[in-house]
């Protein structure tokens, strides 16, 4: 068996790849597995090319450590000079894929304006339908809660959420998906509506004199801290009173889920 370190040039460009490979034919014509020479020689041909053994060695070991010194001695991973990508030695090592500033803007120039067809939309639904989607395991529930916990979103982001949804409208058969799935859960029509405004309307009085808050991870299954009021809760998660919305007042009367990040309840 021959293991040896080779480099391939191309003779129209001079680039060169840096590669190592154990066979017992020399002649076994193998020219690299490299995904850019692979590419070059498809588009050059394989006369463009030539082959020649740098190194030999007594192990496939050896050659790998050779191929990594190589690598870096013919500077064969940098852009303009040869085609590795990486730094050798089998692997991914020392692959750090960026994409130039010039191929950013391609990237950018060729999405902009594409629309998704309907039969393309329609199609990946299909490939999707029937896709098992079992319930979350504890420990996945669990590191969503840890993902969650202690997360806050800042005011910054907030107001770009407001403002791409400003002016957003919702289609009837939405608005009548969302009417059952809150009929499904006891409410009539009206009652999220008049109880936001109401929460809006008393949002500063509620804050100093609400019952007690119990603070829960977003899943709800981890009970974070017992808080005196809403006010004490906003406190503790370094929320502005004075910009307080009514939603932890929501989420503990059931009519959202979240808030701020956590799951909320009136405390028993």
């Amino acid at each position: 068996m021959h293991h040896f370190v080779y480099k391939i040039t191309n003779t129209i460009n001079g680039k060169i790849y840096i590669g190592k490979h154990s066979t017992d034919n020399l002649n076994d014509g193998y020219m690299g597995s490299g995904t850019l020479i692979v590419q070059a020689i498809k588009k050059y041909g394989h006369d463009a090319f030539v082959k020649v053994i740098l190194e030999e060695h007594d192990s496939s070991e050896q050659s790998l450590e050779a191929e990594i010194r190589l690598i870096a001695e013919h500077k064969s991973k940098e852009c303009g000079i040869g085609y590795n990508l990486t730094d050798g030695g089998e692997g991914r090592l020392g692959f750090h894929f960026r994409h130039t500033d010039a191929a950013k803007e391609k990237i950018r120039k060729s999405n902009t304006g594409h629309v998704v067809s309907v039969e393309t939309r329609q199609k990946i639904v299909d490939a999707l339908t029937g896709q098992a989607r079992g319930p979350l395991s504890e420990e996945h529930k669990q590191k969503l809660s840890a993902i969650h916990t202690g997360r806050i979103i800042s005011d910054e982001t907030r107001s770009k959420i407001s403002e791409s949804l400003m002016g957003r409208s919702v289609d009837e058969e939405t608005k009548a998906k969302i009417s059952d799935t809150l009929k499904k859960r006891g409410f009539e029509p009206g009652d999220r509506a008049l109880a936001v405004k109401k929460s809006w309307e008393t949002r500063k009085l509620q804050c100093q004199t609400s019952k007690p808050v119990e603070q829960y991870s977003y899943d709800g299954s981890t009970l974070i801290a017992t808080h005196k009021n809403i006010r004490a809760a906003c406190m503790s998660i370094n929320k502005d009173v004075s910009k307080y919305n009514g939603s932890i007042g929501l989420c503990c009367d059931g009519l959202q889920k979240h808030a701020y990040g956590f799951s909320w309840r009136w405390a028993t």
